[in-house]
């Protein structure tokens, strides 16, 4: 558990930058495609969530159009296949992650503008880190599993 911590901090830190590099560079096509992508996810539950989830942050990386970030990403991707139970934690909100499908779509979307002063590596770490904060929370108050 003591890896937990510096793991999702990792997460958001690839997280906030490939949302505000794949903003600098997606195209309109782009976008389009990834609010289709939100669309679909939006009903998502249980195990399609979880690699919907994966699938979505994936497709963003790759907009990002950054071969480091993008193997960062598959370190992360195969810790959570790996640990369903924070991928689980992360998750809990079902609604709230379904959402944010359609927000991070917007989000890089370079055409709608943002608050002055606001920034998309902002926005996006802000929103990671009180979803993190829930994750550990939860496994926190889970008790370990008694093994045979």
């Amino acid at each position: 558990m003591e890896l937990l911590g510096p793991f999702l901090r990792l997460r958001r830190a690839v997280a906030a930058e490939a949302v505000a590099v794949a903003r600098e560079r997606a195209t309109p096509d782009e976008v389009a495609e990834l609010e289709a992508l939100a669309a679909e996810l939006a009903t998502a539950q249980g195990a399609a969530l979880a690699e919907g989830n994966l699938r979505f942050a994936r497709r963003v990386v790759e907009l990002a159009d950054n071969l480091p970030m993008l193997l960062l990403f598959n370190t992360v991707a195969s810790t959570l296949r790996a640990r369903p139970d924070i991928l689980e934690a992360t998750l809990a909100d079902v609604a709230g992650v379904r959402a944010s499908f359609a927000a991070v779509a917007q989000l890089i979307d370079a055409h709608r503008a943002l608050p002055p002063g606001v920034d998309a590596r902002t926005l996006v770490r802000a929103a990671l880190e009180a979803v993190d904060a829930a994750a550990l929370a939860r496994i926190e108050a889970t008790p370990p599993s008694e093994e045979a």
